[in-house]
Parts: C-alpha cells; structure tokens; sequence
C-alpha cells in the first residue's frame, strides 16, 4: 500500500446472499478528510441491512458499540493513511478493526442481546503501511511466542495489550471493568515531521525515516508513569524491565490474560503500606523513599496534576522529593506522549543515536548532546519526533527487529 494524503478505509459490507456465514465484502476507498470518510461509512452501513436488520438497526448497534465512529475519529492521523473495518464475532461481539498497521483490534460486547447475531466470519488482514510500534516501556512482556504484552489502566477499566510484530497486529482487550469504555489511547507521529536533515546528521536521519510512522500506546494511568520513572533511576534499560516486573507482581493487582499472569504497578496506598523489607525483596530499596513520597504526593494532588501540560506537569513532579528533572520530565513524556519534555541528554537517546550512525561523532556529555539535539530540532513538534523515533529505533533493535521497521 503506497501513502496517501488521504484516509484509506476499508468499508465491510454485510451481504444476505445464501452462504451458510455472511460474506463480507470490501469496499477500498480513499476520502481526503476523515468527515467524508466518516459520512461514506454511515451511508455504507444503512445500505446493509443484513442479518435479519433494519439498516437504522445495524448503524445504532455499530454506533453504540463503543462509539465506533468517534473512536474511529480519535485514531485518524493527519495525513496518515488509515484502514478502517467494522466485523461481528461469535457471540455477538464488534470487532472494530482500525489500521494503518500496527493493526489495532478492539473486541466489544454488543449493546443489546439480540443487536448482532452470531456466526460471524472475523477478518484480519495484514496489508503494509509502514508503521512502526515503540514498546520500551518495562511493563512490557515477551511471551514465548515471542509476542509483546502488557496491561494499562484507563479510566477504571484494565487492557490488555498485545502486539506481533510478525504479523504486524496489536490487539487491545479489556480484562477488568467497564468494557464499553473508551481503550487507552494510541499517538501516531508521521516521519514528515522530523526536522530537516543538517548534512552532518544524514546517516542518521536516515535510519529514522526508514521507520515510516511511529504508533506509541500512550500511558493512560500518570501514577505508573510516575512509578516507572523512578524505577529507571539510576539504572540501565534490562534491569528496569527486571525491577519493575518484580515490584508488579510482589505487590500489584494481578490478572490472568491469554499472554499470562500480568500485573499492574501497585497504587500508592499499597506502596505506603510496604516496609522496607518489602521494598529491599524485590530490588527496590533504593526506589523506597521516592516510591513513598511519590505516592503522597499523588494522593494528594495526582488529579490535578493530571490535567496538566506537560511543562508544567515536569514542575510540580520536580516538588516531590527523590524526584528530580530527569525523572520528572521522563514520567511526563510517558504520561502526556509528548517526547518534546523527555530529557534528550538521556543515555538511551545519545547510546541509540550512536549505533543508528556510528560515524556520526556525537557529543559524549548529556549537557553537549542535548544542546546539539535542539539545535537540529529547534521546533517542539521536530524535537518530538527526533527523540520518540531514535527511541523507537534502539527499541527495535532490542526486540531483534534491526532497529527499523520490516516490510
């Protein structure tokens, strides 16, 4: 699939021919805006009227199923081409299926009892886009399948997120709470907004628009992100992943997924009530008085804080003892997904940018390199950019992926 400035869509047709399981029939189009897009499935859906269906019936149930099209209005990206599918599952479940890949897949039980009927035929497909799915944060999982996993919290409600990197498919399943709720959310940043290339830095511009699109599963929950950040303290990449793991399972609430037992960070009241035994079994003894007074503070003042923007997130979370900038500005770029905020001097930013260009000669020291860094990225949206898709690289490279995204 070539890129577009528009909206790609694949709109599934319900067909009442005579075959044992509906057929579902594709309709590609491509729409400049996400509005005529929007409009043609809308037109699409009451020209169905499969399955026994009135076609207001069939626009009511895909409607109230998880607010399909908002939903789908909320994951368009600017200028991105996007694939978009509505299907029905066995047990009368809607599949909304929304891609560029990393395909995203929500599974969501109907609205009403008798609003969709099974058997359905589910269809996934896998047709390439170039894009790229960053998943450095340490509560990922590998399976022994080889497949990524982890579990969010958003609004009140845990997900389970899954990507193959094979098939190029993330999947995202409620696990606990409301399943009608909104998923947590996915950030689509476009290599057109990378900064101009300085001559010097080719080798390694070069490697990050190869990466085609970056998605990022924005961390919907700030305590996590402020408990992530401080396990990072002082620390490198693998034995993050190792604490934070730990610290999860010890002491979070635990779930039983079709990636395994997982487990969410554990809020601030269980933190409070650990002893420094506790702290010290799972390697977090050094985390111990910054977990604590993280979490008083965030039972204090965690709802404001999260409506903050970033900048200002970064100032208040440098007021809570054990918590200075580097960690505070690495929790809000989590938090917030803007990576205009993460410290750019970071090791994992300079050691990625080395290996992507190793002739490059960048600044040894963290104060040169940012300074650099921002001289080539003077604008908010490129310093964005620069810094999420060198991380996205080095992350890729981690997993076995080469550092950049395989057709």
């Amino acid at each position: 699939m070539t890129r577009d400035d528009g909206f790609l869509l694949e709109v599934l047709r319900y067909t009442s021919d005579d075959a044992p399981v509906p057929t579902l029939v594709q309709d590609p189009r491509v729409f400049p805006t996400a509005r005529e897009a929007i409009q043609a499935i809308r037109t699409q859906i009451r020209a169905g009227g499969a399955l026994g269906m009135t076609p207001d019936d069939i626009v009511e149930a895909t409607e109230n199923a998880h607010g399909g099209l908002s939903l789908m209005i909320a994951l368009l990206g600017v200028g991105q081409p996007v694939s978009f599918s509505a299907s029905l599952e066995s047990g009368g479940a809607v599949k909304w299926g929304v891609k560029p890949a990393p395909y995203l897949e929500l599974h969501v039980p109907a609205p009403c009892e008798n609003a969709l009927r099974p058997p359905w035929r589910a269809v996934r497909e896998s047709r390439q886009v170039g894009t790229t799915l960053i998943t450095e944060h340490p509560a990922w999982h590998t399976t022994a399948e080889g497949t990524r996993a982890r579990l969010v919290e958003h609004d009140g409600t845990t997900w389970l997120a899954t990507w193959n990197h094979q098939l190029q498919h993330l999947g995202l399943r409620p696990v606990s709470g409301n399943s009608l709720s909104e998923p947590p959310p996915l950030a689509y940043t476009s290599s057109i907004e990378l900064p101009a290339t300085p001559t010097k830095a080719e080798p390694l511009f070069g490697e990050l628009v190869r990466l085609g699109t970056v998605a990022h599963l924005k961390n919907p929950s700030l305590w996590d992100a402020i408990v992530t950040a401080i396990l990072r303290q002082v620390v490198s990449a693998k034995q993050a992943v190792r604490k934070h793991q730990a610290f999860s399972s010890a002491y979070g609430r635990r779930f039983g997924t079709t990636a395994g037992e997982l487990a969410l960070v554990p809020s601030p009241k269980t933190v409070l009530g650990l002893s420094p035994d506790e702290f010290a079994a799972v390697g977090t003894k050094f985390n111990h008085t910054a977990l604590c007074a993280a979490a008083e503070a965030y039972l204090d003042r965690g709802e404001q804080w999260s409506a903050l923007d970033p900048e200002t997130l970064v100032k208040e979370l440098v007021r809570v003892p054990r918590i200075g900038p580097w960690t505070a500005a690495a929790a809000a770029a989590d938090y917030t997904g803007d990576f205009s905020v993460y410290p750019h001097g970071d090791l994992a930013v300079r050691t990625w940018a080395r290996k992507a260009a190793p002739g490059l000669g960048l600044p040894g020291t963290d104060g040169e390199f940012e300074d650099l860094w921002r001289r080539w990225a003077p604008a908010r949206k490129q310093l964005h950019a620069l810094t999420l898709f060198t991380l996205t690289w080095g992350n890729n490279a981690v997993n076995g992926h080469g550092g950049q995204h395989r057709p």
